[in-house]
């Protein structure tokens, strides 16, 4: 299996392609030998279940532990994203060391605002260590004048852009629109007058300054990614885990009093289990709910009054869920169509230096052209709440 992985596409959207492209079924084949030929290949598939701005909710099937973690590393440390690198603090008078500014101003995500450009070639970043970066200039100048206490916001940031696509740039106060506007009710006061601590409410609180303190600095942002720092990890959460069926011992179940039943559905996690109408029969209600699979089972073993456990856990064979969760960076949808991307051309790489070394000459796939057409495939399924299919290995 492993020289089927290397020997074939690292990921494909949709049927294999034809033409002048890559036979997958012949190139593999001559690449591994006439006696692989009969390995079957595996056509994963991706089931959106919800997705909004900032959040995500998928399974992913038809595959493996090694590539889904693969996917969730990926996210979290290869999907490229805006952040600022460097801080020169010109007047600090405030509370905080400048370290601590300098460390919390590397928090604050940069969104930006043209979703469907490829942001390493606006940004001519392709290589995580190249030296000569394009940076974008943000300044900050908050003096309290007098007052009893000024807090500094993000929305102080001001970006002084030094080219053009550096008007494109703006600081996210919030991970989503949706956030936002929640912030922002709740920061507003109710005679309806804005003014700082009305903005503070809605907004990243960098320091706190007392009457006469003052905070002047400049920052540069750079693209960067989640393995060179932590400031460059554009998700706050990327959860894994497998998909599990939970079957309930009815019999087990019924000899417990209604007392037990109902101290076996607090015990484990809110909203895995609930009450039927009657109120005494225990039903599945969510099993994506369940944390812990070991806990469940251990509960079901202990708490049972038979030799029999309460409930069964299982795994589906091939099938892991997803949570994601970004900083407000990027959107979760950019996030995920990242990952795959970086995959691609990660395994791409390794492909074609197999092929290259072993002087075999196998096919190669134009990456844009492939990346491209997962993009679509992504979005499509995203519109619709469709599988997003045929990511092969």
């Amino acid at each position: 299996r492993d020289r089927q992985v290397v020997a074939s596409r690292g990921c494909w959207c949709g049927p294999p392609p034809a033409g002048p492209g890559i036979d997958m079924a012949s190139s593999s084949s001559a690449a591994r030998g006439s006696d692989s030929a009969h390995v079957p290949m595996r056509a994963p598939q991706i089931e959106i279940e919800e997705v909004k701005e900032s959040t995500i909710r998928f399974v992913l099937s038809g595959t493996d532990m090694s590539v889904a973690n693969a996917l969730r590393r990926t996210m979290i440390a290869e999907t490229p994203c805006l952040a600022i690198d460097d801080v020169e603090i010109e007047d600090n008078t405030s509370p905080l060391h400048d370290e601590f500014l300098a460390h919390r101003l590397g928090l604050i995500p940069l969104r930006f605002t043209d979703p469907e450009a490829d942001i390493t070639s606006v940004f001519a970043m392709d290589d995580p260590d190249a030296e000569d970066v394009d940076e974008v200039l943000l300044v900050l100048d908050v003096h309290n004048d007098a007052s009893p206490k000024r807090i500094v916001t993000s929305r102080d940031l001001e970006v002084i852009p030094l080219a053009d696509h550096h008007t494109m740039v703006e600081v996210a106060h919030a991970a989503s629109m949706e956030e936002a506007a929640e912030l922002a009710a709740i920061g507003a006061p109710e005679d309806g007058a804005g003014g700082p601590e009305a903005d503070a409410e809605s907004a990243i609180a960098i320091v706190k300054l007392g009457p006469w303190q003052r905070v002047r600095l400049r920052a540069h942002a750079k693209l960067g990614w989640g393995k060179i720092h932590a400031r460059f990890i554009p998700v706050c959460t990327a959860i894994m885990n497998y998909d599990y069926e939970v079957d309930i011992n009815s019999a087990a179940m019924e000899r417990l009093g209604a007392e037990d039943r109902r101290a076996f559905v607090e015990a484990c996690e809110p909203g895995l289990f609930e009450f039927v109408h009657d109120g005494e029969t225990v039903r599945v209600a969510d099993v994506t709910r369940m944390a812990n699979h070991m806990e469940v089972e251990r509960l079901a073993s202990t708490m049972s009054a038979t030799d029999a456990p309460l409930v069964r856990v299982t795994r589906r064979p091939g099938r892991f869920r997803f949570e994601v969760e970004t900083t407000g960076a990027l959107s979760a949808v950019q996030v995920v169509r990242g990952a795959l991307g970086a995959l691609i051309g990660k395994l791409d790489s390794i492909r074609q230096a197999v092929a290259a070394a072993a002087g075999t000459g196998v096919g190669v796939v134009d990456e844009d052209d492939d990346v491209a057409g997962g993009g679509a495939a992504f979005a499509s399924a995203e519109a619709g709440g469709a599988a997003y299919g045929g990511m092969g290995h």
